[in-house]
């Protein structure tokens, strides 16, 4: 791993409101930022996660959307790539890299309808996510 370069993911390592039961890894890169100014293009990233045995968060699309209801068709036709369970959401960025202070104007997430489904006792509930062999 490059010394100038932090690698962000998504940790499943923990059931939380939602049980993938797809997972192949407990941790799926999607972003890295170099000397803590620009974040790596997705071609980029992807090579760095490869490069480093991690895999990378699932790629539903690569396209330019000309309409927010075309996202969002997109978006129902690829629930989750997960497993079976409806995904909780989605992450949309640019394909090239952009500096640290554009994070806001070339990302977005949208998060499917009351994806957040855990309460006061999730501490005691708490299970660790199942990998698939």
């Amino acid at each position: 791993m490059p010394d100038n370069i932090q690698l962000f993911g998504e940790n499943m390592f923990g059931v939380h409101s939602i049980e993938y039961d797809g997972l192949t890894s407990f941790f799926y890169a999607f972003a890295g930022l170099r000397d803590g100014e620009q974040w790596l293009g997705w071609d980029e990233l992807c090579g760095l996660a490869r490069d480093l045995d991690v895999p990378s968060v699932p790629l539903l699309n690569r396209q330019t959307f000309s309409s927010f209801g075309q996202l969002q068709q997109t978006i129902q036709l690829n629930k989750s790539q997960c497993g079976s369970c409806p995904a909780e959401g989605v992450v949309l960025r640019t394909v090239r890299g952009f500096s640290f202070h554009e994070f806001d104007r070339y990302t977005a997430k949208y998060v499917r309808e009351n994806h957040i489904q855990t309460d006061a006792t999730w501490r005691r509930t708490w299970k660790q996510a199942t990998l698939v062999k």
